[in-house]
């Protein structure tokens, strides 16, 4: 789905989830041959989670660093 889609799915504006990959706390999405970003139901999810923990009052790290590529 395009940005606009992901966005209406988590709840997080575009915007944020532009600044989200910029910052590294999302993965950058796939792009389309089109160059247009195409994020996956994962995507989405992780989406819905930063924005859920935000509404708890976990703030955002300041830069996001994969555990699992140890």
């Amino acid at each position: 789905m395009n940005i606009g889609g992901a966005s209406g799915a988590s709840g997080v504006s575009q915007r944020m989830i532009r600044h989200y990959e910029k910052i590294g706390l999302v993965p950058s999405a796939v792009r389309r041959d089109s160059g247009y970003r195409d994020y996956s139901d994962a995507d989405v999810h992780r989406l819905r989670f930063i924005a859920n923990a935000h509404d708890l009052g976990f703030p955002a790290p300041v830069h996001y660093q994969d555990t699992d590529s140890r």
